[in-house]
């Protein structure tokens, strides 16, 4: 009787699979970090989102954010109206009329601040469109 085969060194399809795994894992890591990269103005507008008190300074903040990802053109004279309707088109699953400031000091409730968080985690950018 013959003696069983030795466990090293492994066979070539066994050198294939380990390859394999080891793309898969790199290719993985590597979309998980574009990703990251991609959103980290997202998780700095959701930061900066937790110290504004007053719609000003939320519509400050949303503004930033669009400023990282839009063209300034597009966005940076919008203001009202016109802000609210950018809005609404990047992102059309919330209302966002409690963003039209009356008075620069109107304080921020917690739906407002909801509404800007939807907005911040999920509008569209424009290479999505």
């Amino acid at each position: 009787m013959p003696a069983a085969p030795h466990f090293w060194p492994p066979a070539s399809g066994f050198w294939i699979l380990v390859a394999l795994i080891l793309m898969l894992l790199i290719s993985v890591a590597w979309y998980i970090t574009q990703a990251r990269r991609r959103n980290a103005y997202r998780r700095a507008g959701l930061t900066l989102l937790e110290s504004a008190n007053t719609v000003y300074e939320i519509n400050v903040v949303l503004k930033r954010v669009a400023l990282a990802v839009f063209p300034r053109e597009q966005v940076a004279a919008l203001h009202g109206e016109d802000w609210i309707q950018f809005m609404r088109s990047t992102c059309s699953d919330e209302q966002f009329a409690p963003l039209s400031p009356s008075n620069e000091a109107t304080p921020a409730s917690e739906s407002t601040r909801a509404h800007a968080r939807t907005w911040i985690r999920k509008h569209q950018t424009p290479a999505a469109k």
